[in-house]
């Protein structure tokens, strides 16, 4: 492996640790975020039902409103009288008055519609209107079911006073129409956030009213829509996180609305964006990872530079020393300040290592020149000695002998050699 490879190594060693120092920080950043969205969604959601509950709320108090205008109605008496011209006369500009109502009217017993503030070419039947039946079944104010009403074209909810006469018997109806488009005034006071909505639809899941874009949607039937479905299945109030009716994600809110008996005749439905709701979550999400981000920057250039100066530096240090003894420097060191630490302690071990390694060197190569010398004063000594030398094994045959040894017995070093002492020793002797 080169060196290069191995400074790589180490300095991406170094970096994955910070990497790893830092996932902690990373997990808790990622889980503080997905809790906050969390949060978020959870108080939106209690937002858009506390809404929901306030138009809900909102739906009894114009019904209280409309049964004291319709009380005093009955009480007036071109309204009692029954002229249709009358009638029209003061209901007109009674409802130029009054913009959350949609009509004013009066019914006679058989349920035909005489008088209108919107004028009618003839007269309307409303005897299968719930609100008309009611009032003349309890002979007392009655609510109707929510509708789009045949003058109007809109979406309302008629309240109904009946006008009995001297026998107690019911002699007409005078009925007003509450417009639905009071929801725009329950968001402007609910400070919804933008693009957040509120529509009301009834169990068949025909849209009654909308804010906004109530043009677009009034009159239409959803009945397969998710959220209707959703709605229709709980038969009560609560959340649900589902598209709208125009296909954006919404935190949804709704509860049932209720205008004479205990099933709901329509539902109110509050829905706040998603991405609205997350913003500020998200927001702050991305600002501790950018924070962190930045952070885990620093440390990576503070492990970049420190990892240089105190550990990549000593390491080089301590290969490039490797290097030089094994290409035969013995007076290569390290160079290192030999502090507390662990490289510190290496680089003292290194060193004392090549001191001693080089102070063997040199002691053998002053016993090698010793025994060199003495090899030499051997061989003088075995050469140029004027008395015969032979060297023996132990079985007393001659491994080697001097020039005055062959000149002694008069031959040649090769015929000397190999034999036995013996064998050179002359018979008279």
């Amino acid at each position: 492996m080169s060196r290069t490879r191995l400074f790589s190594k180490l300095r991406s060693r170094l970096f994955l640790l910070v990497l790893c120092a830092v996932l902690p920080a990373l997990g808790l950043v990622l889980y503080s975020g997905l809790e906050q969205r969390q949060s978020a969604m959870r108080q939106d959601e209690e937002s858009a039902l506390r809404v929901a509950r306030l138009a809900a709320g909102s739906q009894e108090r114009f019904v209280e409103g409309a049964r004291q205008l319709l009380m005093a109605l009955a009480y007036v008496p071109d309204i009692r009288g029954g002229d249709a011209a009358a009638c029209n006369a003061l209901l007109g500009p009674l409802l130029k008055k009054q913009p959350l109502y949609a009509n004013f009217g009066v019914i006679n017993r058989e349920g035909m519609i005489f008088a209108s503030a919107i004028p009618i070419r003839q007269p309307i039947s409303a005897l299968d209107r719930t609100w008309f039946q009611r009032a003349l079944q309890t002979q007392d104010f009655a609510m109707g079911d929510y509708q789009i009403g045949r003058i109007t074209n809109k979406a309302t909810i008629n309240f109904a006073q009946p006008i009995l006469n001297e026998q107690g018997e019911v002699e007409r109806v005078v009925f007003a129409a509450l417009e639905l488009a009071w929801i725009n005034e329950v968001v402007a006071q609910a400070n919804l956030p933008r693009g957040s909505t509120m529509v009301i639809f009834d169990a068949k899941g025909l849209v009654l009213a909308r804010h906004p874009d109530a043009q677009k949607f009034v009159g239409k039937s959803f009945p397969d829509a998710e959220l209707l479905r959703q709605i229709f299945s709980r038969r009560g109030e609560g959340t649900a996180r589902l598209p709208g009716l125009d296909g954006v994600m919404l935190l949804n809110a709704f509860t049932p609305l209720r205008s004479g008996g205990s099933n709901a005749d329509a539902y109110l439905c509050v829905g706040i964006p998603a991405r609205v709701a997350f913003a500020n979550a998200h927001h702050l999400m991305m600002r501790n990872l950018a924070l962190l981000g930045a952070v885990v920057l620093l440390a990576l250039a503070a492990a970049w530079v420190f990892g240089n100066v105190f550990i990549l530096a000593k390491v080089k240090a301590l290969l490039r020393t490797t290097s030089q003894l094994a290409a035969g420097d013995l007076s290569a060191r390290t160079g290192l300040n030999y502090t507390n630490g662990e490289l510190g302690q290496l680089a003292r071990a290194f060193d004392e290592m090549a001191d001693s390694l080089e102070r063997r060197i040199a002691e053998r190569r002053v016993a090698d020149e010793a025994a060199q010398a003495s090899e030499r004063r051997f061989h003088d000594l075995f050469e140029f000695s004027p008395d015969a030398i032979f060297v023996e094994d132990l079985d007393g045959r001659v491994l080697d002998v001097n020039p005055a040894g062959c000149r002694l017995h008069g031959l040649p070093h090769d015929a000397i050699v190999g034999k036995h002492v013996t064998q050179l020793v002359p018979a008279n002797v």
